[in-house]
């Protein structure tokens, strides 16, 4: 992130800030000074919903370990019992009456009861991710993930495993699964396709239709006597294909202008019901004609989990931790938030920190924290998304979601947000943001699959966004700064996830925002994959390399003037007057320009974030607000 030097730049651009390779850092602060304001970021979001009998379950998402939540639907209330050694789930199934959940990091398949009771089935070798989990008409489970992109049936009597292989050759995601009585269909990623697998031969065909092979994933399926349906992310197309001659299909775009996918299915009687993001709008799809209904919102701007058909009620779980039901063929929404139904919030791994000294924002899955500085009190917000990264001027935070790829602004007194910018282009994970002279300048990485990250310039005012797609060719743009005209561009080696790097090294890149084109190109670190955070200072731009490495470069000649060791990993720098701070999650760094050595403010933080390392500055710099294992911490840095 850009912050700009305040004071007369002379304090630290005449001879530059170095430090000295070899010199260890001297302790001046210790734990005793840091002040501990509580979990950073309390959510009871969820990755998994699904129905049993009078009872309904879900998953809680970046807690360890998870949580599972059981519903009482005769009395609305819910329990709440960890799930042993796991970050969440989100497939859930099913079989024989009995409910089945697979989880990730570690993915293990149980089966779990009403009382909240959990028995191990099933745990595949080279999984870190369970993404689907559906139950044949036999009752045998059928799963896949990431990053292998395998199939898996599991026999639920006897825990037996069966590896099915890689569903499609390279593709590291198994997204989605549905099964009928002869064939398994896998709904596959980063580069979508649809794998019809044959039951007793195992042979293998790709039925997606070739007009929706530019799509990142078959995100979900659901399939019944005649037809399998799957719906596509990022386009929100929806295909109807015929399960005996998939040659005859029809695609249907529901939510024309849609930017986020279609994001669940399902069927009943003669139309698939499907949600699409980041509107959260129900639509319903008359499977003969393709003809489209909108249902309405029930929880605008969420992601769905999964949905259901029962007793005429079409039924939605959604991300940040609501059920709701709604009456078909009309109907109001009902909508059950299960944190106020008994559904005990945890503490998830924090994703961001914002703050404007008097208001701390730690952004989190589907919601953010606002910590009332004053009052020692927070609350959490709602967000369609994960805020990936912000900064804040006076009440107002400019935030950049996952991924939805959009700019917010949150109001720090109110938790009021409001959509500034979808930036489109397929830049759905920001990764970095700035702002200057009343515009706010994003770095982003693309979609699953795809590379050409991109700047984007949005205008604070009139929400007037101009995007520069693949400015560093087939790099992504991990760290922004802005100054005297000129954007400087530090670049991360990897596209969309599921890709493989083309590019071998990092790039600092000085964009003109005159003439809107890159004037200048250099490597500041050879080797380093990702430049993870700029620094103007002066007549100076310092950055820091996800390898740990500082380095400064003359903003007028181009030149690399000095480098240092500084971490063992990446972090974060902020200017406070005329030091900078850094923070890798586990120590604070002071480095100031008459020692030209770095000090130890904080250490032994063990940060558990989700993602890079976070910390901000209050605008007097006197205070950097940062994490230790998941909570937020005050640490004075002068």
């Amino acid at each position: 992130m850009s912050r700009l030097l305040s004071k007369p730049a002379g304090l630290l651009a005449a001879a530059g800030l170095v430090l000295a390779a070899t010199a260890g850092p001297a302790a001046a602060a210790g734990t005793a000074d840091i002040t501990d304001l509580g979990p950073a970021s309390l959510s009871a979001a969820i990755v998994t919903g699904a129905l049993a009998g009078d009872h309904a379950y879900v998953v809680s998402r970046g807690v360890t370990p998870a949580n599972l939540g059981v519903l009482d639907r005769t009395t609305g209330t819910v329990s709440t019992h960890p799930l042993p050694s796991s970050q969440g789930a989100w497939a859930s199934a099913v079989s024989g009456g009995q409910m089945y959940v697979a989880t990730y990091l570690p993915p293990v398949v149980y089966r779990v009861g009403s009382d909240g009771s959990n028995t191990k089935i099933a745990a595949p070798a080279s999984l870190q991710y369970f993404y689907d989990l559906t139950a044949a008409p036999d009752g045998l489970l059928v799963g896949g993930g990431y990053p292998n992109g395998h199939t898996y049936t599991i026999d639920p009597a006897t825990g037996a495993v069966r590896d099915l292989g890689q569903a499609y050759p390279g593709e590291q995601y198994v997204r989605s699964v549905a099964a009928d009585d002869t064939t398994l269909y896998v709904g596959v990623g980063s580069h979508a396709h649809l794998m019809a697998i044959d039951r007793a031969t195992g042979a293998k065909s790709d039925i997606l239709p070739a007009a929706l092979r530019d799509d990142s994933f078959v995100y979900d399926l659901a399939t019944n006597e005649t037809y399998v349906v799957a719906a596509m992310v990022p386009s929100g197309r929806v295909a109807i294909i015929d399960k005996h001659d998939p040659a005859n299909f029809r695609i249907v775009q529901p939510a024309p202008g849609v930017v986020g996918g279609a994001d669940a299915v399902t069927l009943a009687g003669g139309s698939a019901y499907v949600t699409v993001r980041p509107t959260a709008e129900v639509l319903q799809l008359y499977l003969a004609s393709g003809a489209v209904q909108s249902l309405g919102q029930a929880t605008p701007g969420e992601e769905t989990r999964n949905l259901y058909v029962e007793d005429g009620k079409l039924i939605g779980f959604s991300g940040s931790g609501i059920m709701w039901t709604k009456p078909l063929p009309s109907g109001d929404f009902g909508v059950v938030d299960l944190q106020q139904a008994g559904l005990t919030p945890g503490a998830e791994l924090p994703l961001s920190v914002v703050t404007n000294g008097s208001t701390v924002l730690v952004g989190g899955n589907f919601g953010a924290q606002l910590h009332d500085l004053a009052a020692g009190t927070s609350r959490r917000i709602r967000i369609g998304g994960e805020i990936k990264t912000g900064v804040a001027a006076g009440n107002t935070a400019y935030v950049a979601v996952y991924p939805t790829g959009t700019v917010d602004t949150v109001d720090l007194r109110t938790g009021a947000v409001r959509n500034l910018s979808t930036l489109g282009h397929a830049q759905i994970r920001p990764r970095d943001l700035t702002r200057s002279d009343g515009k706010v300048y994003v770095g982003t990485q693309p979609d699953y699959g795809l590379f050409g990250g991109a700047l984007s310039i949005v205008d604070e005012r009139t929400g007037a966004t101009d995007v520069y797609r693949d400015v560093v060719p087939d790099q992504s743009i991990s760290s922004v700064a802005v100054a005297g005209g000129v954007a400087y561009l530090g670049s991360e080696i990897y596209g969309g996830l599921g890709t493989t790097p083309r590019a071998k090294e990092a790039v600092l890149s000085f964009f003109d925002l005159a003439s809107r084109t890159v004037s200048r190109t250099l490597v500041p670190v050879p080797g380093a994959p990702r430049i993870q955070d700029l620094v103007v200072v002066g007549r100076r731009l310092v950055g820091v390399t996800s390898t740990g490495v500082l380095f400064e470069v003359d903003r007028a000649t181009g030149q690399v003037t000095r480098t240092a060791k500084l971490s063992t990993a990446g972090g974060q720098l902020q200017l406070a007057g005329n030091q900078l701070t850094f923070v890798d999650g586990n120590q604070v760094l002071r480095i100031d320009a008459a020692g030209w050595q770095p000090t130890t403010l904080a250490t032994g933080l063990k940060s558990s974030v989700a993602g890079e390392a976070q910390g901000a500055l209050d605008p007097r710099a006197r205070s950097l607000y940062t994490i230790r294992e998941t909570n937020l911490v005050r640490v004075p840095v002068r």
